[in-house]
């Protein structure tokens, strides 16, 4: 994903999200345990710059995908950046 950078300062506010975006994590596992009733380990769900990566079986990203619409809704209110990787 490309940005458009215009000045030192937005480059800033982007590596701060990046840096912060850990901070989330646990928020963002309680959306999905929320949405589908699945309980994740910290160590299957990650960011790398802005994306949120996981590393499960194929049943359990299908779940997640069934409620893609109302999880990415919730994690897009904590950070518009953020993009969900399956």
């Amino acid at each position: 994903m490309l940005k458009n950078i215009k000045d030192l300062s937005d480059l800033i506010k982007i590596e701060n999200i990046e840096n912060n975006s850990d901070n989330f994590l646990p928020t963002i596992l309680k959306i999905i345990e929320k949405e589908t009733g699945l309980v994740l380990k910290r160590k299957d769900v990650f960011f790398k710059k802005n994306i949120l990566k996981t590393k499960l079986s194929s049943n359990i990203k299908f779940i997640i995908f069934l409620h893609l619409k109302n999880i990415n809704k919730k994690i897009k209110n904590l950070n518009q950046n953020f993009i969900l990787e399956l």
